[in-house]
């Protein structure tokens, strides 16, 4: 399946999914320039999308009222902790000091853009999560929610994408963008990227497990 969402915790719902079809993949790609890794207990801002990945691994997350907000997330969509072993979070460069100090401790592996071919097989089942604002600040779409420098260029991920598409992708995730700031340069770079990564979604040969 392709999910195209204002936020990165509808990736819960995705994976929820293919869990519950029977097709947990493998291995799980965070491309993202931020870490997804907060808490109640690290997050300075209270925003729910700085915790989807923290969620997707069920790291324990109590509140005041002591709730687990995020096992109460899991459980409306049925989403089971996936391993961190499993995770490859790409091009994280805006981290905040307790969500840094987090994923240091955790088993996820961090890397480059140019770094992901080489910690991925081929062979193994394969779910891409892609926030757009991983790309960097100098490609100027306007419509992205967040800019940051040090990222990849969109020719970057249009290779890394291409080259993925010959993986057993079992589902894509993308957020996030302000659809009423895009001018159409947001939407059909993303689109263009998604061709190259689900190129059978356009009629030419690709490798969908």
């Amino acid at each position: 399946p392709l999910s195209i969402a204002g936020d990165c915790v509808a990736s819960l719902g995705v994976l929820a999914g293919l869990q519950q079809a029977g097709r947990a993949p493998q291995r799980l790609l965070w491309l993202d320039a931020h870490g997804d890794f907060h808490t109640w207990a690290t997050t300075q801002t209270r925003y729910v999308g700085g915790m989807p990945l923290a969620m997707l691994v069920g790291r324990p997350d109590r509140r005041r009222d002591q709730r687990d907000s995020s096992q109460a997330l899991r459980a409306l969509t049925g989403c089971q902790p996936y391993p961190e072993r499993q995770v490859l979070l790409s091009d994280a460069r805006d981290l905040d000091p307790g969500e840094d100090a987090a994923l240091q401790q955790s088993a996820i592996a961090r890397c480059r853009l140019d770094q992901v071919l080489s910690r991925l097989s081929p062979d193994e089942t394969l779910y891409v999560h892609f926030d757009t604002d991983v790309l960097d600040e100098q490609e100027r779409l306007p419509a992205l929610k967040y800019h940051v420098p040090g990222g990849p260029r969109l020719e970057q991920l249009a290779a890394l994408f291409r080259a993925l598409a010959g993986h057993r992708l079992l589902a894509v995730s993308v957020s996030a963008w302000h659809a009423e700031h895009d001018d159409g340069s947001a939407a059909g770079a993303c689109l263009d990227l998604l061709q190259l990564l689900l190129p059978a979604r356009g009629g030419a040969a690709g490798r969908v497990a």
